[in-house]
């Protein structure tokens, strides 16, 4: 039988069986709170649940509001911490040798383009003891890393990047014209990094989805053919193809609009924008026996395979390698619609993240385990943990009938919370698989990490402290990060009339933009002028997130404080009646600002779940981004404490994350 696993995932994580002997010894379950009054004192961050049942180890939190990385033990307490400059990008990972590898953003000070959310730029190592000994930058006009890495056993890093691709870059692969307009477009490779000194590294091999594309619009172009003979090709205009005949329609344009999926325009005669980080691969995963690389690929809701023993020069065709099939796909799942063999209700992965093999060794090993966030799924937004079974042979050959979808039809295990509404997270997130068994799943959206047993049951959970709410990859005001262009953004600040977040999903122009931010500015100056010194320090003090934790109710989208943050604040009747005049000028600038089109979507945005799609604003928290919780986490791994990483290595407990953010601690 086929014993294959995630070599990096292995070297990264390397959870090994733990022995009787270096064990850490589970502590007694924390109780279960009376209910009444002692169940509303329950602590609502940090560490909630520690069942004897749970695997014990050191969990791994890289906060995406910050440069600091933590390692924290069963109880939650903090056994080491390093510190850096810039923002995940948007996880790390502790090493067998025991430092610290991580991918971070540059801050957008040199970034030669403005990519997408999980920008980064930049890869760290750190010692155990916090020295960094590798700083190695990889940007240009036409590459940017984003969102993850992973090391190779021989010690190579592998990335991804974008490809920046002009418009009539895009018009010669048989892009849709219509939907190119003056724009570019970011579709991913894969890049791998040599270390060859504190500050350098060499690129020994290339993978590039722009060497592997169909297309059934233009006949003249080389990559013509018809998509649905050709799965181990990406269509080029996937998604514009399934919205085609709908902009063909009389008003078709406007309609795609209404509901966020192409831009706003200022003319009738301008084509609509449309979303340059086309395909989003959101995570990388490799597996040494096989030597083939998982990507997951966001804006397809798909995960796909690629054979890594190919030279670069037969990566970029379609022949060569242990396969034979050069650069090609080797396997696809998730979405056979992407590939014309199937429609929208053969649809089983929704904006997932996280695609690895289970590494050898543990319980599933080979198999395929994916984070589905759940965006869109029928029946209602809801996440699961999908663990699947490849129709792979011990070579690394899948089986496939051609014109029909990949198999296999459904996970062998999946997790979902018993109301499933309970468990979603919107964006970003992962699992992985421990050593007895159980799966240890983030809730990145809502920075929540809990362990799952097999039969499902909850036996470790905890949530993240760390001030700041979700927004990966960049700093508060900064590219991707939350008040700034091109990210995720957080949920809005106080005081802040439209996040960054809410003006991508309503596609505003850069004059509306410019309106909104002249307005901003005195609404914040009049808002300062209002509240006294010590309102505005706890104004300051408050935690933007939602949930658990959170500053009470938030701000709806075009909301400058919410009831309970008025009501928190005591704000005289005086300072009450400024608020108001001022939230009814800002009521009316956005009316005169946005489009009919735009405000009807900003309604069903604030209107909650169901109506506003992936952008809605309701009970489930910013965005939709699912219940309530801590700072956003892309993931969390944990290591045994048999791991090659911490043997030797002082693991004293020190404070919590709480207690050393005293102010949060009490839930401001």
């Amino acid at each position: 039988m086929l014993r294959h696993f995630c070599g990096a995932v292995l070297l990264v994580l390397a959870l090994g069986v733990v022995s009787a002997q270096d064990a850490v010894q589970p502590p007694k379950a924390k109780a279960e709170p009376p209910k009444g009054k002692a169940e509303a004192k329950a602590p609502k961050l940090g560490l909630l649940i520690n069942d004897p049942k749970a695997f014990q180890g050191y969990t791994v939190l890289a906060t995406q509001t910050s440069g600091v990385t933590y390692l924290i033990d069963m109880q939650g307490k903090v056994v080491r911490k390093w510190e850096a400059k810039s923002n995940p990008a948007l996880c790390a990972y502790l090493l067998e040798n025991g430092n610290l590898l991580r991918p971070c953003s540059l801050n957008g000070e040199e970034m030669a383009f403005r990519g997408g959310p999980g920008a980064g730029g930049r890869v760290q190592e750190f010692t155990w003891d916090g020295e960094l000994i590798w700083d190695f930058k990889l940007y240009n006009e036409k590459q940017l890393p984003h969102h993850d890495i992973t090391r190779l056993p021989n010690g190579h890093v592998l990335m991804i990047v974008w490809d920046k691709k002009t418009s009539k870059e895009a018009l010669a692969a048989g892009r849709r014209p219509e939907l190119v307009g003056d724009s570019h477009l970011l579709p991913d490779s894969l890049i791998e990094i040599k270390p060859t000194g504190k500050t350098t590294a060499q690129v020994v091999w290339e993978w590039h989805l722009w060497d592997h594309l169909v297309q059934e619009h233009d006949k003249t172009k080389a990559n013509y053919g018809k998509v649905a003979e050709h799965p181990e090709l990406v269509n080029v205009n996937y998604g514009e193809d399934v919205i085609a005949p709908v902009l063909a329609q009389k008003g078709g344009a406007d309609k795609l609009k209404s509901i966020g999926y192409v831009g706003s325009t200022t003319t009738g005669k301008r084509p609509p924008r449309v979303n340059a980080d086309w395909t989003h691969f959101n995570c990388v995963a490799y597996n040494p026996d096989l030597d083939q690389i998982a990507v997951s690929v966001h804006s397809f809701s798909e995960f796909w395979i690629i054979d890594h023993s190919t030279t670069t020069a037969e990566a970029a065709g379609h022949s060569g390698g242990r396969s034979g099939k050069g650069g090609d796909l080797l396997y696809r799942w998730g979405n056979p619609r992407a590939y014309g063999a199937g429609t929208k209700a053969d649809q089983r992965l929704f904006a997932q993240h996280n695609a690895h093999w289970i590494p050898r060794g543990l319980p599933g090993e080979g198999h395929l385990l994916v984070f589905n966030n759940g965006n869109g799924r029928p029946g209602g937004n809801h996440s699961s943990v999908d663990e699947l079974v490849l129709p792979a042979d011990a070579e690394g050959r899948y089986d496939h009938k051609p014109g029909a979808a990949y198999g296999p039809d459904a996970p062998i295990w999946s997790y979902a919370a018993p109301k499933k509404s309970d468990f979603y997270s919107f964006f970003i997130s992962g699992a992985q698989r421990l050593p007895n068994g159980n799966t240890l799943i983030c809730s990145g959206a809502n920075g929540t990490v809990f362990e799952v047993t097999p039969d499902k049951d909850i036996v470790w959970k905890y949530v993240n402290p760390v001030k700041g709410g979700p927004g990966p990859g960049g700093r508060p005001g900064g590219p991707g990060g939350p008040g700034g262009p091109g990210g995720f953004g957080g949920p809005p600040q106080p005081g802040q009339i439209l996040p960054s977040f809410i003006q991508g999903l309503l596609n505003l122009t850069a004059d509306q933009k410019k309106q909104l931010e002249a307005f901003q500015k005195e609404a914040s100056a009049r808002l300062d002028k209002l509240l006294t010194d010590e309102q505005k320090k706890e104004l300051k003090e408050m935690r933007p997130g939602f949930g658990a934790g959170g500053s009470g109710s938030p701000p709806q989208p075009g909301q400058i404080l919410s009831p309970s943050q008025q009501a928190s604040l005591k704000l005289t009747p005086e300072a009450k009646k400024q608020l108001q005049d001022l939230q009814k000028e800002a009521d009316a600038k956005l009316d005169k600002l946005l489009t009919a089109d735009q405000k009807k979507q900003f309604k069903d945005m604030r209107a909650g779940p169901g109506r506003g799609g992936p952008g809605g604003f309701g009970p489930g928290g910013p965005a939709n981004f699912g219940p309530g919780g801590g700072s956003a986490l892309f993931r969390a791994y944990r290591y045994a404490p048999s791991y090659a990483g911490l043997v030797g290595k002082d693991l004293k407990p020190g404070k919590t994350i709480e207690e050393l953010q005293p102010k949060q601690a009490k839930g401001k």
